[in-house]
């Protein structure tokens, strides 16, 4: 009998763990399916958020400091005031959504440092002047512009190199309640000093760097 009993309760324990173990297999099959919907549905949002976006023309035409000539900020001299960036074309207007991630396609985006010529080396010049974007109501004003940038807690990224190539740069995108929700693409052009130096007037010093823009894309779910 005790041998009968031994057998039995080893059948009992090995069913009892037979069936401990369907059970974890049972719930691991079911996380496993849990997460591959996560990646799938992950890998859906990536591709449509890449896919579905807002997208404005521009016209290639290269533009300069010196050329689009911008006031200067009353408020602060190291920058301009923020201008529409010119463009020929019709279809640059656009709704973008505010504080999502936006690009700017740049065909050419350059500075210089003029002090870099002088001699001694920046003993006048001490500065860098580059190019800031925006993209905003097309009515809004400059101040508008630096207003919401503040209370939306964006920074204009610097743009450009010290060469003659195309890079796709990031922006901020706004929009300023009240105004007409057509937005398009500002511009303005930032002083700061180099190696250490305090930034100068943005309209004497740190060089007339230029710019030309192909496209702006407002990734509106990312």
């Amino acid at each position: 009998m005790s041998f009968e009993k031994d057998i039995t309760d080893l059948v009992k324990a090995t069913n009892k763990l037979t069936d401990s173990v369907d059970g974890k297999i049972s719930y691991i099959n079911s996380e496993v399916g849990k997460a591959r919907k996560q990646v799938d549905d992950a890998i859906k949002n990536l591709a449509r958020s890449h896919s579905d976006v807002i997208i404005s023309y521009y016209d290639n035409t290269r533009h300069s400091l010196k050329s689009l000539a911008p006031p200067i900020d009353p408020k602060d001299p190291t920058k301009t005031e923020w201008v529409l960036f010119p463009t020929s074309g019709t279809t640059f207007y656009m709704y973008p959504a505010e504080g999502k991630l936006t690009k700017v396609h740049t065909t050419y985006c350059s500075y210089s440092r003029p002090g870099h010529y002088e001699t001694p080396q920046y003993s006048k010049d001490k500065s860098e002047t580059k190019t800031e974007f925006v993209l905003a109501n097309y009515k809004a004003t400059s101040e508008q512009i630096n207003d919401r940038l503040r209370a939306t807690n964006q920074t204009p990224p610097r743009c450009g190199g010290w060469w003659a190539g195309a890079r796709v740069y990031d922006a901020p995108s706004v929009r300023i309640p009240g105004l007409h929700p057509y937005s398009r693409l500002f511009v303005r052009f930032s002083n700061y000093g180099y190696k250490g130096a305090s930034p100068q007037n943005v309209l004497q010093y740190g060089g007339s760097p230029s710019v030309s823009v192909d496209r702006v894309i407002n990734y509106h779910r990312v």
